[in-house]
């Protein structure tokens, strides 16, 4: 049974940016029951009220995006326990790709996430098309084309004459294996 209390207040902590994590630990509830709350406690919201939450959420994914965004193109040094790693030869710092991939990969699920939120993915398209529908088109491409005509004059001389196949030996520019 919902509790429109219970709804708001998690509708509240998540405004103050309480993860859902940490909020099912301190209501004593499934971080499932805890995004169920949140649904249910946004969708009682006045309109204008959504709205602010749905912007601040906006503003703080910017600032995951800047932050990211940050790390991705700064400079981070290889170190191996404890050390750190020059280039051998030249000596230079190594640089460590790893953060920046981290946040990279961070980007794209902040992105995916909004693009579900929004709904700006790019609905899925289906087309659902029977056998019949299919062997209609082709009678009607084959019309087109004049090939039933050439049929009838091929079945007239004993079938379609179909190529022969001259199988030679390997070729010499085959790969090894394929000769």
């Amino acid at each position: 049974m919902s509790d429109p209390y219970n709804d708001r207040q998690v509708v509240n902590l998540r405004q103050a940016g309480i993860s859902y994590p940490v909020i099912a630990e301190t209501l004593g509830i499934s971080e499932g029951e805890a995004r169920t709350r949140f649904q249910r406690g946004l969708a009682a919201l006045p309109r204008e009220q959504a709205d602010e939450i749905a912007h601040l959420a906006m503003l703080r994914m910017e600032a995951v995006f800047a932050y990211t965004t940050k790390v991705m193109t700064s400079f981070h040094p290889l170190v191996n326990n404890g050390q750190v790693m020059c280039h051998p030869e030249t000596g230079e710092v190594i640089h460590d790709p790893v953060p920046g991939l981290a946040a990279a990969k961070l980007q794209i699920q902040a992105a995916e996430r909004l693009a579900r939120q929004y709904g700006t993915d790019a609905p899925t398209r289906t087309v659902n098309v029977t056998v019949d529908a299919i062997e209609q088109e082709i009678r009607k491409l084959e019309a087109e084309l004049g090939v039933q005509a050439r049929e009838a004059g091929d079945e007239a001389a004993g079938g379609p004459e179909r190529p022969q196949l001259a199988i030679e030996g390997p070729r010499e520019d085959a790969p090894p294996g394929f000769r």
